[in-house]
C-alpha cells in the first residue's frame, strides 16, 4: 500500500501508460475490483488528481470510461483550466524557483484542506525542476516532507524527455531522464519499460519497494489495443514465456554476443529455448 506520509513515483517512456496505470489502480480501489498490481493500493479517504498537463476535456476521455469522472471520492485540480495554478508554474529565474514551488504547494494544500483527502496524484509532477543532482535531491525531499506534514500518500508521475524515437538506447535515455527526480526519499518506485525498449512482445512493470520491504517485483504486462476494442490501453498480465536478454543468454550459454543475439532473435520468432 502507498501509505499516508509517503512520496512515491511512476516513471516510463513518453506515452508509456503512466496515467492509465494509476487510473486502473484507483478504479480497482474505489470499485473494490481485483488488480494484479497489489502494491499500488491506497489508504482510505478521497483521492485528489492534480492534472498539470491535460485540459479536463482531454482528461475526461480517460476518466469517463474508467468510471472516475465526477466520482464523489475524487477531487480534481487542473492547471490547464485553472489560471491561478497555471500562473504559479511560469518560468522564473533559478533563484526564485524554491519560493514559487512553495507558493504552489501552499495553494494546493489550501485547496485540499478539509476534504478528507488521503492520496494526492500529481500528473505530471509540477515540482520536478532540477538542473543538478543537488537540486533533484532538494525537490524530492521537499515533496517527501510535505507528504508527511499533510499526512498524504503522494504519487508523482515523472516527466521524461521526448525524443520521439523507437531506438532502444534513446528510449532508455528518455525514461531515465524522468527518473532523475526519484531520489532515496521516494518510497515505492514504479517503472514501465516498454516493449520497444525491451525488444519483447510485452512491457515490463518494475516495482522497487521501500528499503527493508523486500526484493524488487517484476511483472510482464500487455496493453489493450483498438483492434481489441480497447481505446484506453488497459494493462493485463502477459502469460507467455519470458524472453531473456542478450547478456542473460551469454551468461547461461557461455557464448559470445553474436551467438546470444542470434538465439534471442530465434526466441522472439517463437522457437523454444531448449531447442536452440
Amino acid at each position: 500500500m502507498l501509505e499516508r506520509g509517503t512520496s512515491n513515483t511512476i516513471n516510463s517512456n513518453p506515452n508509456g501508460g503512466k496515467t492509465t496505470l494509476y487510473c486502473q489502480a484507483v478504479r480497482a480501489h474505489l470499485y473494490k475490483e481485483d488488480f494484479f498490481l497489489k502494491s499500488m493500493t491506497f489508504p482510505s479517504g478521497r483521492i485528489a488528481f492534480v492534472q498539470t498537463d491535460r485540459s479536463i476535456e482531454r482528461y475526461k476521455n480517460l476518466l469517463i470510461p474508467m468510471g472516475l469522472y465526477q466520482h464523489s471520492a475524487i477531487e480534481i485540480i487542473n492547471f490547464v483550466d485553472e489560471p491561478s495554478f497555471h500562473e504559479l508554474t511560469k518560468p522564473v529565474q533559478s533563484k526564485d524557483i524554491p519560493r514559487h514551488i512553495e507558493l504552489l504547494r501552499t495553494a494546493i494544500t489550501a485547496r485540499l484542506t478539509q476534504k478528507d483527502i488521503s492520496t494526492v496524484i500529481f500528473d505530471l509532477d509540477p515540482f520536478q525542476r532540477a538542473t543538478s543532482s543537488s537540486d533533484a535531491g532538494y525537490y524530492s525531499r521537499s515533496v517527501a516532507i510535505w507528504a508527511k506534514e499533510q499526512n498524504f500518500s503522494v504519487l508523482l508521475i515523472n516527466y521524461p524527455f521526448k525524443q520521439t524515437t523507437a531506438k532502444q538506447a534513446l528510449r532508455t535515455q528518455d525514461r531515465s531522464s524522468g527518473f532523475l527526480h526519484a531520489q532515496a526519499s521516494q518510497d515505492w518506485k514504479f517503472t514501465i519499460i516498454d516493449s520497444e525498449e525491451n525488444d519483447t512482445p510485452y512491457h515490463i512493470l518494475s516495482v522497487r519497494k521501500p528499503s527493508g520491504s523486500g526484493s524488487r517485483e517484476e511483472h510482464m504486462v500487455l496493453r489493450g489495443t483498438e483492434e481489441e476494442g480497447d481505446f484506453i490501453g488497459l494493462y493485463r498480465l502477459y502469460t507467455g514465456p519470458r524472453i531473456p536478454t542478450v547478456v542473460e543468454i551469454m551468461k547461461e550459454r557461455k557464448c559470445d554476443y553474436d551467438e546470444a543475439w542470434r538465439i534471442r532473435k530465434r526466441l522472439l520468432a517463437g522457437d523454444a529455448y531448449e531447442s536452440l
